[in-house]
């Protein structure tokens, strides 16, 4: 529920709500991938790359086979 309201804010620009509930999402379930991967772009979108680069790294960390992550993180830095 929380990664999905996360993804529709994070679509309407309504970022600091979108990390909210990706917050909610991670406390629920902080092994989810898919949920650190959408932390990234959330960071990504609001400009603090270096958080950004550790959400993705924790994603890739947990699902080496996110390979979109992997190219995200590869673009940053």
């Amino acid at each position: 529920k929380h990664l999905a309201l996360s993804q529709d804010y994070l679509v309407k620009g309504q970022n600091w709500l979108a990390l909210e509930e990706i917050n909610k999402a991670l406390d629920l379930n902080s092994g989810n991938a898919q949920a650190y991967a959408l932390k990234g772009s959330i960071y990504y979108q609001l400009g603090l790359m270096d958080k950004a680069k550790v959400a993705w790294e924790l994603a890739v960390g947990i699902d080496p086979t996110m390979t979109d992550v992997q190219t995200s993180l590869e673009r940053l830095f």
